[in-house]
């Protein structure tokens, strides 16, 4: 029997970006340019990096199957920081970003003050900062030779780019299995949603992005409860479709 090739955290780290960027089923050609460029960055040859683009089109792997092969602390931060530079690329680093920056922390095991501490330091620089952000932050994690390599690929760097990754990061908790471990974490995030969106001035669009994701992330867990059997877990999942419905009610209260 063939042994099956434990997946590099490079090759994760790619699959990662290309799941987000195909949560609506599309790749435009400007990021598949951007995308076959990166792999060429990291040493992936243009009949690999198809192979894996065909991966995740296929859904071949589940979400939590691929992010399992980012282990390394520098590799995690990498990945946040060019998730939350390609949210202000598109634009705004908006609440349904910030939720979704979150599930997909909770999937790398990367912890919140991390997470806060790279929004802290794009959300400091000045607006259209966000490509020579991260390249100062991947400085930290890599060699000049590498950087200087990203520094040119991010000249490709196109709206759509930034666009259909920002867009999958508003709708990825719906692909993230709910476990009783990440339960607290949950249930802290809807409260703080919850206080922002009462004392905060959050914009409809921001609010229509929410409604849809927290109702996507309901919808997933009612699938997950059909199947569950286990009474602790069940109890839990109502919890937290509970919380979720009441979060849900806030951000849609004029």
């Amino acid at each position: 029997m063939e042994q099956k090739k434990i997946m590099t955290e490079e090759e994760a780290y790619l699959k990662t970006l290309l799941y987000i960027s195909l949560r609506d089923d599309t790749l435009s050609p400007d990021e598949l340019t951007y995308y076959h460029s990166l792999g060429k960055s990291l040493g992936f040859t243009a009949a690999e990096m198809e192979t894996i683009v065909s991966s995740i089109r296929a859904h071949e792997e589940p979400i939590e199957q691929i992010t399992a092969g980012i282990r390394s602390v520098k590799m995690k931060l990498w990945l946040v920081s060019e998730l939350v530079s390609l949210c202000y690329a598109d634009g705004d680093y908006s609440l349904a970003e910030k939720n979704g920056m979150r599930e997909i922390c909770r999937l790398i095991s990367l912890d919140e003050p991390s997470l806060e501490e790279v929004e802290e330091s794009f959300s400091s620089s000045s607006p259209g900062d966000s490509a020579e952000k991260l390249l100062s932050n991947l400085r930290s994690f890599f060699s000049e030779e590498f950087t200087s390599s990203i520094t040119l690929l991010r000249g490709q760097l196109s709206s759509a780019v930034a666009h259909a990754a920002a867009n999958g990061l508003n709708t990825i908790g719906s692909d993230v299995p709910y476990s009783m471990g990440n339960a607290f974490s949950l249930m802290k995030q809807n409260s703080q949603i919850r206080k922002i969106l009462e004392n905060e001035n959050v914009s409809s669009a921001v609010r229509e992005k929410l409604d849809i994701q927290l109702r996507t992330k309901v919808s997933a867990l009612r699938r997950q409860l059909a199947t569950e059997s286990d009474p602790e877990t069940v109890l839990s999942i109502n919890a937290q479709i509970d919380d979720l419905l009441r979060t849900i009610a806030v951000v849609n209260r004029s």
